[in-house]
């Protein structure tokens, strides 16, 4: 699930998508999005954002379960 959060940034109010994820090593890992001229009331701007953040997210994951899976001599990671 993704959250929204805000940082001022040179006194602006800047907003970011957020999502933290357990690796499979078991690391936890913040993935985040900025939204540029973000307005509360419109639902297609932050649901493009989570679409993109999610394919963020599921790419990242496929990395850190190919590169967990490189020392084992069963798996590629063409096979993951």
């Amino acid at each position: 699930m993704a959250f929204l959060s805000t940082k001022i940034i040179k006194g602006k109010k800047q907003w970011y998508l957020e999502r933290s994820v357990r690796l499979p090593i078991g690391n936890v890992k913040k993935f985040s999005i900025y939204i540029k001229d973000y307005r509360p009331l419109n639902k297609e701007q932050l649901q493009r954002y989570t679409l993109l953040l999610n394919e963020k997210v599921s790419c990242a994951l496929i990395n850190a379960v190919g590169d967990y899976y490189q020392d084992h001599s069963i798996f590629t990671k063409e096979e993951i």
